[in-house]
């Protein structure tokens, strides 16, 4: 059996054929207009760490679909032709990141090495430490990024959807037998598991109906949908 390259080959591989910029070089490039500070942590290092202002949050799992502009998840950020200087905690994720958007065909994509860890320290600009987003502000994200997606007939369906896990939320935090303790009945878990059914939604049979899926939900059991 061959052995299993490790992660830090990958990245030494990424780096090795993608743009790499210092952090002091980033600051140069931070506020101007034809730059985008891409964002690609989760959500929950943004609420503990903190956020470089007017990046853009793009979370990993979803990246390569905002970037494609074949796909109905298509961000028009990633087609105005702004130089995009990709981030994670410390570089590892991002120089992966950056190395696939290039093979997708992206020229204008690069990689801050050492990631938010080293922007702070180097006194770079920073922001929302301990906030998280209110779920004003996410629903409208969602319903902004719905409403892109063009598909008119599905969007009251999909958004529905959404609501339909939201009353799952309530559930959870008004039912009296329910530990708040465990992570799984976290409202923050129940957002994740609705945002993960929602993008698996498209590209599921026909078969898995919605309350399937809320059922799978309920016994946090995302896994067993299958997307073909």
């Amino acid at each position: 059996m061959s052995a299993i390259k490790s992660a830090a080959e990958l990245v030494a591989e990424a780096r090795a054929e993608i743009e790499t910029l210092t952090v002091e070089s980033a600051h140069a490039l931070f506020g101007q207009r034809d730059v985008l500070f891409v964002d690609i942590r989760d959500v929950r290092e943004l609420e503990r760490e903190g956020i470089i202002p007017g990046a853009l949050h793009a979370p990993r799992g979803l990246l390569e679909f905002w970037v494609d502009p074949e796909s109905i998840y298509h961000r028009k950020e990633f087609s105005s032709g702004k130089k995009l200087v990709l981030f994670c905690a410390a570089g590892w994720r991002s120089a992966l990141a950056a190395k696939a958007l290039q093979d997708m065909g992206l020229n204008n994509v690069c990689d801050m090495e050492g990631g938010f860890d080293a922007w702070k320290k180097s006194g770079g600009a920073t922001g929302g430490q301990g906030k998280k987003p209110g779920p004003d502000s996410r629903a409208s994200d969602i319903v902004q990024t719905l409403s892109q997606l063009g598909h008119k007939s599905r969007l009251a369906e999909q958004i529905a959807f959404v609501l339909e896990i939201d009353k799952l939320k309530q559930v959870f935090r008004q039912t009296p037998l329910i530990d708040y303790s465990r992570k799984e009945n976290d409202a923050e878990h129940s957002w994740q598991l609705a945002m993960m059914a929602l993008v698996l939604s498209e590209y599921a049979p026909p078969e898995i109906e919605h309350m399937r899926v809320l059922k799978m939900v309920l016994i946090h059991d995302i896994v067993e949908i299958d997307a073909g």
